[in-house]
């Protein structure tokens, strides 16, 4: 980790995003940056397992969950993009970020077959 502050202890994130509620990310290194600003050490990541809804009778687009009354939706490609971006990334960064599986639903019955890949 490059940065210019020196910390007591190590800062592990366990709990952070890589895409918006519109699945939308800046990607790994600018994430790596930011958490090099943080001195944030090592992350768990994971995707949003709802992406929004933009309704036609909305005139923004929502780039919140709250934004408006459109529904969210269970997206589980969420977690191809954080896949796509892991593997993007070098050896030494893969060392920094633990990628975490998010893309179904919990009250699904079928989402353990999914999980499995049966």
């Amino acid at each position: 980790m490059s940065s210019s502050y020196s910390c007591k202890y190590a800062i592990f994130d366990a709990h952070l995003h890589g895409v918006n509620f519109i699945q939308q990310t800046d990607g790994f290194q600018a994430l790596l940056r930011e958490m090099d600003k943080a001195r944030v050490e090592k992350c768990v990541i994971f995707g949003l397992p709802v992406s929004k809804t933009w309704s036609e009778w909305e005139n923004e687009e929502p780039n919140y969950y709250l934004s408006d009354e459109g529904r969210c939706y269970y997206y589980s490609l969420t977690d191809a993009i954080i896949a796509q971006a892991y593997m993007d990334l070098s050896a030494d960064d893969k060392k920094r970020i633990i990628p975490l599986v998010c893309g179904f639903s919990p009250v699904d019955r079928y989402a353990d077959v999914s999980l499995r890949g049966r």
